[in-house]
């Protein structure tokens, strides 16, 4: 019973780990600490300083924190997916105010 007992729940360590998509494994990088994540570096340096200004500015007015995020390669995941949990762990904007939002890019999907 006990060698049927481990196969079984060896199994099924298998099937979670085969069910797991490979594009889980793109980390969430750290909060940023500006408006603009440029990683691939496509944008000019003055487009990055111009852009940043202006998300401050929308900040000041309106409240709301946008952020704008070009990522090098989501490694296959979703947009969608990786947007959701890189907005959730930047907590951008204020909790219960809905005054966040995220644009993220796929550079290498693009």
């Amino acid at each position: 019973m006990r060698a049927w007992a481990r196969l079984s729940i060896l199994g099924v360590v298998l099937v979670i780990e085969a069910a797991t998509p490979a594009w889980a494994l793109r980390e969430v990088p750290a909060a940023p600490s500006s408006y603009v994540i440029d990683e691939p570096g496509v944008l000019s340096g003055q487009s990055r300083a111009a852009l940043g200004e202006y998300l401050s500015q929308v900040k000041q007015q309106t409240g709301v924190r946008v952020v704008v995020a070009v990522f090098e390669s989501l490694d296959g995941e979703p947009i969608e997916t990786f947007s959701e949990r890189t907005f959730r762990a930047w907590k951008i904007g204020v909790r219960g105010l809905d005054n966040g939002l995220l644009l993220a890019l796929d550079w290498k999907a693009h």
